[in-house]
């Protein structure tokens, strides 16, 4: 970290607050005696449960497409993206399943 004041590199954490989804953490640049504070968010990541891969079996599942089902259909099957399915129908990905 550096000193807000000076641009040192020589600072040290004097001591550290947790509260609710904040960090705070108080600091001394040892260079000018300095102190300062800094504050980090946690960031939950959350991720995108529409980005699954498809199983191998379910490509071969969607491009024989033995049910009759639509796009949109197989798409809120495997809870991808309807661009998904119908680039696997097409070929442009997932070619070496067959």
């Amino acid at each position: 970290m550096y000193c807000p004041k000076c641009f040192g590199k020589n600072t040290r954490v004097v001591s550290t607050d947790a509260k609710a989804k904040i960090t705070y953490r108080y600091q001394k640049c040892l260079d000018c005696s300095f102190k300062y504070m800094t504050r980090e968010q946690h960031v939950t990541k959350v991720y995108n449960k529409r980005n699954q891969k498809i199983p191998d079996h379910g490509v071969r599942e969607i491009r024989k497409n033995l049910y009759r089902l639509s796009n949109e259909q197989y798409a809120e099957k495997f809870n991808v993206e309807i661009e998904t399915i119908e680039s696997i129908v097409s070929y442009k990905t997932r070619k070496n399943v067959k």
